[in-house]
């Protein structure tokens, strides 16, 4: 999550990077082309999410390919936070993905724009790759929100790059639903209103 780290995170997998400079631009390069996977998917959809293990893996593989080993692979050791949330255990990650994807392809329960705020969240506090969980949850939710609105979405700027620009109001919304959670309570109503307002924001640009 470069940028928007709120985890100290370990075991991330071999560097691949020569130094800063070659990881940064690696990372812009990805940046681009997880964006045009973002569109590519979209497009190929029939209006209707069906979000998959694999096309989170494919996600994560474009945000972190080049950079480290672990590029479009789970996590297989633990994590440490820098904050209250703790992840769950490698071993019920697989579970945990497949359960989120069924949950948002569910159906009627929630608009688009409630959809996404679960998928940014959700992924988020699954943790399930080494690194790169930030990109492929804003990636994720950019392509939720796609579909659902049924393509009407301008293309710039991306959600990730709103959400660069209001840091402190997505890592509010995210410990926001993590305490709930920790109390057994599904509650994402800060992040599903910052992404109404950010949403917002995009389509003024383009009114």
């Amino acid at each position: 999550m470069t940028g928007l780290n709120r985890n100290a995170k370990v075991g991330r997998g071999r560097p691949l990077y020569r130094d800063q400079l070659d990881k940064d631009r690696l990372e812009a390069r990805n940046g681009i082309l997880q964006y045009r996977l973002v569109r590519r998917l979209a497009d190929q959809s029939i209006g209707v999410l069906s979000v998959t293990p694999d096309i989170i893996k494919s996600l994560h593989r474009e945000a972190i390919k080049g950079v480290h080993s672990c590029a479009g692979q789970y996590r297989t050791w633990g994590v440490r936070l820098g904050s209250s949330h703790k992840p769950p255990e490698s071993r019920y990650v697989s579970g945990l993905v497949e359960e989120m994807c069924s949950r948002a392809n569910g159906g009627t329960e929630w608009d688009p724009i409630q959809v996404a705020a679960y998928l940014l969240w959700r992924l988020n506090w699954i943790h399930p790759f080494g690194g790169g969980n930030g990109r492929t949850s804003r990636a994720l939710a950019e392509l939720s929100l796609r579909i659902g609105l049924d393509h009407t979405l301008p293309g710039k700027p991306t959600l990730t790059e709103q959400i660069v620009d209001n840091r402190e109001a997505y890592i509010g919304a995210l410990k926001d639903a993590d305490a709930a959670w920790s109390v057994d309570v599904l509650n994402f109503g800060q992040m599903e209103r910052l992404l109404t307002r950010l949403l917002e924001e995009r389509l003024e640009r383009f009114g």
